[in-house]
């Protein structure tokens, strides 16, 4: 999995690159972000004796109009527990590689200020196991999940230079369970970073 994620990464950044350069856009952009993801599921708290933890990931953009950005990413999650009196097993570790794709819509399109709302989809590639005196009791090994996600982004630049802070919220819903026992599947994303513009946006 980890071979796949970074082979993943070099895929995402040089043909955004290569866009850019070719296109001239005056707003393809890669991003580096973390945060914190919560995952909105009674069983996950008792299995891990809370709902959220660190996430990390890169991303880019790709404008479509002035308004309208193609927005991908891959984030990295990873949530371990052992010998909590809660829950039924002495250690769970759940690891997750979640692919966003979508899009923004610029209110504020070529703004040193921006807000944007978000919506797309995502897959996830899971990782869990789970195991009582040093027997496993549950595995579930690079199972996906898809889902759907809508939030809202803020931006603001550094100047006019080609560097900007951003914030996310993202809530995402999925029909298929990642937990035994769950229904559904829901988490909510809050994530902050930097994000490089590889063409100058400004005139």
């Amino acid at each position: 999995m980890k071979k796949f994620f970074y082979i993943f990464l070099l895929c995402l950044i040089f043909p955004t690159i290569f866009w850019a350069q070719k296109s001239g856009s005056n707003s393809v952009f890669v991003s580096i972000f973390a945060g914190d993801l919560s995952i909105l599921s009674p069983n996950f708290t008792e299995y891990y004796n809370a709902k959220n933890n660190i996430i990390f990931g890169i991303g880019f953009g790709i404008p479509l109009s002035g308004s309208i950005t193609f927005d991908g990413s891959v984030s990295y999650y990873n949530k371990e527990s052992s010998n909590q009196e809660i829950i039924s097993f002495d250690n769970a570790s759940l690891r997750q590689i979640i692919f966003n794709a979508g899009f923004q819509y610029q209110l504020l399109p070529n703004r040193i200020i921006g807000l944007a709302f978000l919506c797309g989809a995502n897959y996830s590639m899971i990782n869990e196991e789970r195991t009582l005196s040093d027997e496993e009791v549950y595995k579930l090994d690079g199972s996906g999940n898809i889902g759907l996600y809508g939030g809202a982004n803020f931006e603001i630049s550094l100047g006019k230079g080609p560097v900007a802070l951003f914030g996310d919220v993202k809530y995402t819903y999925s029909w298929n369970p990642l937990l035994e026992y769950d229904e559904s599947y829901r988490e909510i994303k809050y994530s902050g970073g930097l994000k490089l513009y590889l063409s100058q946006r400004w005139k």
